[in-house]
């Protein structure tokens, strides 16, 4: 038996083992919690499977286009029910139950019908999935360990000690209200409906989850499985760019096993969902094949970046900043296809924007503050807003207010101690909230010893490889987003992560890791380990037991979230193996 035989052996007997230990441990809520993700997951994907099997009929193979049909389709058909739902709760529950039937049905109709090897093609996708599902339960079993299965949309706002909103509710009293046909106005205290775009809600409803008992542990399990699937997404991207199984192994990793994952992983509010539709539409854009060419890629590409924006409307900023890389690297697409792709977005948009306007108005509510510091809900428009509260600043005023955004995405002066103690020899517990909260707050801070990255530009020998080239490209599209969004925001310090795009955050993660990569494994390597000691100290140091909790439940949550570990590694490696070879090397003309 050769070396990496034996390696694949010891890895699949370590899983092995810690699924057993799972099972020795479990109880009935471990067990529900399983069921659970596996119900959700493939109610999630039954409908992105039909897409890909439809795609393959139609004789695609390129592996990021089959990835954009189906996280675009399935998408695209949780809207459509949304809105049978908001137009009556019974034909909504209808159509729900008619769609998880017909998603099923077409996804066993093209498997009867496509030839074995055809399928085949597919199956780095079905893996990738595989990995979403058990990273989703990892971070389940993880998050929800101390705080067992008592109010979770509660108590996680309280999780790693951090006091935050409950915004994480918003899409699922939406969707209660909905389902319960009483749509109030405000629809809680201090938010409308129309405040927050509704594609988690969409997918919430299209599950008919909403009408089960204990549905709010539904909507937990169902939603953080939504946040996940940005996994995939970046494995397509970073696939696309034809790099080393090893630096997309170690630049997923680092994104998926940090702070920032496992804060919103669980704290739900949608911001990290539309990260998988970006990144699968930049991998698209910016690593095209031939195929690309076609007028469903284009309307594709639409669909996502419209999708993207019904999950938060930040994307707008880092679809922005795509499009300016797109014009620095000279791949902007043909006429044809940017006009396609813009009316696809435009059709898929504008349903939610005439009901912001008409039916719960004013729907720009979130801009208003943002761009002009406007909280109290007003008649202004937003350009009157901006304009009003630009016209009562000084020039020192507004230069000093765009300063404070650009020091709010670095962070306070306490931060490189803390990280650099948190990283290496350790913190007390005081210590670690307060990194925490400076990285919820702060994309340097959440970086840690990432943010050192561009140092390792410098190295000569990093300069001809492709992972070089990948992390220039992301970082330079993360630096064309950033740009604009500090001269944007209106209140001194409103580059907050959270105001603006995730997918910032995750394409620096990964630009990180390929630029340690592209200078050295071993540096790779190493920066990973100082990044795992940073997230061990702050997030996976024991949490006390939630009032109401079981100690039983605890242990077997554990247990289970390192079954749920190892699998997803496992997985992870075994996917990464499945290199973007049908793509054209970075730097060659689209």
């Amino acid at each position: 038996m050769d070396r990496r035989r034996l390696a694949w052996a010891g890895v699949a007997a370590g899983s092995l083992l810690a699924i057993a230990l799972a099972a020795m441990f479990a109880t009935a809520h471990a067990v529900m919690l399983v069921l659970l993700v596996a119900w959700h997951a493939t109610l999630i994907a039954m409908p992105m499977a039909a897409a890909v099997f439809a795609g393959l009929r139609a004789g695609t193979r390129d592996m990021t286009i089959l990835g954009l049909y189906g996280l675009a389709c399935g998408g695209v058909a949780a809207f459509a029910v949304f809105w049978i739902w908001r137009a009556s709760a019974p034909a909504g529950a209808l159509a729900s139950i008619a769609f998880i039937a017909a998603s099923a049905a077409a996804t066993a109709w093209f498997v009867a019908r496509l030839e074995r090897e055809v399928i085949r093609h597919a199956r780095p996708l079905g893996v990738a999935m595989l990995v979403w599902a058990t990273y989703g339960l990892f971070l389940l079993a993880f998050g929800l360990a101390p705080l067992g299965f008592q109010s979770p949309l509660g108590t996680v706002q309280h999780h790693f000690g951090l006091p935050l909103p409950n915004d994480n509710q918003l899409p699922w009293l939406f969707a209660k209200q909905i389902t319960e046909e009483r749509v109030l106005v405000p629809m809680v205290e201090g938010w409308l409906t129309s405040d927050r775009p509704p594609l988690q809600t969409a997918y919430f409803l299209a599950s008919a989850a909403s009408l089960l008992p204990r549905n709010d542990f539904h909507y937990q399990v169902q939603s953080t499985l939504l946040q996940a699937l940005w996994v995939p997404g970046m494995w397509l991207l970073l696939r696309s760019f034809n790099i080393a199984r090893g630096a997309i192994f170690l630049a997923l990793v680092v994104g998926m096993f940090s702070g920032f994952a496992f804060i919103h992983g669980i704290f739900t509010w949608p911001k990290l969902f539309p990260v998988a539709y970006i990144a699968v539409a930049a991998a698209v854009l910016l690593n095209t094949s031939r195929e690309a060419a076609d007028g469903r890629v284009a309307a594709g590409v639409g669909a996502c970046v419209a999708l993207s924006m019904l999950c938060h409307p930040g994307s707008i900023l880092v679809v922005a900043g795509l499009g300016a890389a797109l014009v620095v690297l000279r791949r902007v697409p043909r006429a044809r296809f940017l006009g396609i792709a813009a009316v696809t977005a435009f059709a898929l948009m504008l349903p939610w924007s005439l009901y912001q306007q008409f039916v719960d108005p004013p729907g720009n509510r979130l801009l208003k503050w943002h761009l002009a510091g406007a909280i109290p809900v007003d008649a202004r428009s937003v350009f009157e807003a901006v304009r009003d509260e630009y016209a009562a600043l000084t020039p020192q005023q507004f230069m000093r207010n765009k300063f404070e955004n650009l020091r709010y995405i670095v962070g306070f002066d306490d931060s490189p101690l803390l990280i650099a103690k948190a990283s290496t020899v350790g913190v007390d517990d005081q210590q670690a909230w307060r990194v925490r909260i400076l990285q919820f707050l702060h994309i340097v801070s959440t970086l840690g010893v990432l943010a050192l990255a561009p140092l390792a530009w410098l190295v000569p020998a990093a300069w001809r490889t492709r992972e070089f080239t990948a992390s220039l490209v992301l970082s330079g599209t993360c630096m064309l987003t950033i740009v604009p969004w500090v001269l944007l925001m209106f209140p001194p310090g409103g580059t907050l992560i959270h105001t603006g795009s995730f997918a910032v955050v995750c394409f620096l993660f990964s630009a990180a890791m390929l630029a340690f990569y592209a200078a050295s494994r071993w540096l790779a390597i190493a920066a990973l380990g100082l990044h795992a000691m940073l997230t061990y100290q702050l997030y996976a140091r024991g949490a006390p037991l939630a009032a109401g909790a079981l100690a039983a439940d605890y242990r077997a949550f554990d247990v289970l979230a390192v079954a749920a570990l190892a699998l997803t590694c496992f997985g992870l490696w075994k996917l990464c193996a499945t290199t973007g070879e049908e793509h054209s090397p970075p730097g060659s003309a689209t």
